[in-house]
């Protein structure tokens, strides 16, 4: 175990931690953020809510990896290392919030990365088990299907301008048609919807399965995944990552439904699909890298009604949500330029030592760089001071340094260097 704990406690580890807490905020801002973008666009085309739904979640990736960057530790100037060791010893009462959450925070940050990289294996090991169910169903759970449904799949590719060889096949191990794969992608059907549809339905279908494959969903759903296992922790992430699944099957929704004329068609066809997979027996694989999803009812509705623009109260209330969001964000940016301020050059650090009858008082302020000895200061840029006093037997000595001027005084009396 103490290989591991000395692992987390690596520099880049705590900056992994720290990058991985910041996210709990950032991610929670871009998730509200998408929220009322996607409200402004419930009118817009699923197209545009797709693109926008998979904009925000590449910033909730992009988040934590900026702040890993901006976090890592920088080596401090050997001259420096006196003055940060002072700075360190000082008392914190007047550190900003931040620095007393991180202080707060930093000896519970090793099992909470540890609990992270556990929930990231565990995640990983599903995914793993995933993938291996889709090349075991490329290779040996799928039959052929009779010949004149190739040449429907090659009259529906020609149409589409499609230029990739598409395979067909049937799977008895599958609910619902199901398009796998991106550099060889296949279609597997189940039997029950070759017996089970009508031909126009079941060209509706494919059709639908075609533009997955054309827009390279299987590949973006490989990558959504792969998210959802490294951010798993974070709520924004799986509701953004199911918004966008259920907006890519709108969106081929409207590519199938264009291709054959006739949303309702589609529609019916997806209710019968529904009303067979629901008599199939429970041993059928759900697999979680195919790209579908969706709500049905939710994607009849889409099929058989217009877009349905954001009533003007809507739209208000989320404009208004969106520029407080923006105003918030502004003042966590100004905040964050204060969170590390400037030293004050009209406060001074003080130190108290009491051994016995002898007392020693070192008051700092600003910037002292002292020697290798660390005996006297050799250089005090700008206006800082050092000054050191001691009391002893009834005897007071004093050394005092600015920038231009050095004194020495015992009892009150000054004496010359």
């Amino acid at each position: 175990m103490t290989p591991l704990l000395s692992l987390v406690r690596e520099p880049w580890a705590q900056t992994l931690g720290w990058s991985l807490l910041h996210f709990l905020w950032q991610g929670a801002a871009l998730g509200l953020l998408a929220w009322l973008l996607l409200a402004l666009l419930r009118g817009a085309s699923a197209r545009t809510r797709y693109a926008t739904a998979c904009v925000a979640l590449v910033l909730m990736v992009a988040a934590p990896v900026a702040t890993f960057l901006v976090l890592q530790p920088q080596t401090p100037a050997p001259a420096e290392s006196l003055h940060l060791a002072v700075a360190a010893a000082a008392s914190t009462q007047d550190a900003p919030l931040a620095l007393r959450m991180k202080a707060a925070l930093d000896p519970a940050l090793p099992w909470l990365l540890g609990t992270w990289a556990l929930g990231v294996l565990l995640l990983s090991t599903r995914f793993l088990g995933s993938w291996l169910r889709v090349q075991r169903l490329r290779r040996r759970s799928a039959t052929p299907i009779p010949a004149e449904w190739h040449l429907v799949l090659s009259r529906l590719c020609r149409h589409m301008k499609m230029t990739q060889t598409v395979r067909l096949l049937q799977s008895a191990a599958v609910e619902v048609p199901t398009a796998l794969g991106w550099l060889r992608p296949i279609i597997l059907l189940p039997a029950c919807a070759l017996t089970g549809l009508a031909p126009l339905q079941l060209e509706a279908i494919l059709a639908h399965e075609l533009a997955h494959i054309r827009r390279g969903d299987f590949l973006v759903n490989l990558l959504q995944s792969l998210v959802e296992v490294l951010l798993f922790y974070h709520p924004a992430v799986w509701w953004l990552s199911g918004r966008i699944r259920a907006e890519r099957e709108l969106c081929c929704d409207d590519v199938a439904a264009a291709l054959c004329g006739d949303p309702l068609l589609l529609a019916r066809a997806l209710t019968d699909l529904e009303a067979l997979r629901e008599a199939l027996p429970a041993s059928s694989t759900h697999l979680a890298l195919a790209a579908n999803g969706g709500s049905l009812m939710h994607r009849i509705r889409h099929l058989l009604q217009p877009a349905l623009p954001a009533s003007s109260g809507a739209r208000a209330t989320a404009l208004a949500l969106l520029a407080a969001s923006l105003l918030g964000a502004a003042g966590v940016a100004f905040q964050d330029k204060e969170k590390e301020p400037a030293p004050k050059p009209d406060k001074a650090t003080r130190m108290k030592v009491i051994d016995g009858d002898r007392q020693m008082d070192v008051s700092l302020k600003g910037e002292v760089r002292l020697d290798a000895a660390a005996r006297e200061p050799v250089a005090v840029p700008g206006d800082g001071s050092f000054r050191v006093e001691e009391k002893k037997a009834g005897k007071a000595r004093a050394y005092a340094a600015t920038k231009d001027k050095r004194t020495y005084t015992v009892d009150g009396q000054e004496k010359p260097l």
